[in-house]
C-alpha cells in the first residue's frame, strides 16, 4: 500500500482542483460550516474518487453529523485507498 501519493510507482497525480477543493472543505469543517465542507469535499472527490484525504475528511464530517454508518463507509473506502 502507497500511503504517499507522490512517491506512488503508477499512480496518477491529483488533479490540482481537487486538491484545492479538499483544503476548503478541510477550512470549512474547522470552523464548524459543515454544510460548505461536504459541497467542497463532494466535489473533491468527483474529480478524483480514490483522493484519500478528502475521504477521511468526509468521514469527519459525517461524524460530526451523526452519519455513523456513512463515515464508516467512506474511512473503509480510503483505507482501501
Amino acid at each position: 500500500m502507497c500511503l504517499w501519493l507522490a512517491g506512488c510507482a503508477g499512480a496518477a497525480p491529483l488533479p490540482p482542483k481537487a486538491v484545492l477543493l479538499n483544503q476548503a472543505g478541510a477550512d470549512a469543517l474547522a470552523r464548524g460550516d459543515l454544510e460548505t465542507a461536504d459541497a467542497r469535499l463532494s466535489l473533491a472527490l468527483e474529480y478524483s474518487p480514490h483522493f484519500v484525504e478528502a475521504l477521511v475528511n468526509q468521514g469527519l464530517v459525517e461524524l460530526q453529523r451523526g452519519n455513523f454508518e456513512r463515515a464508516r463507509e467512506l474511512i473503509t473506502r480510503a483505507r482501501a485507498g
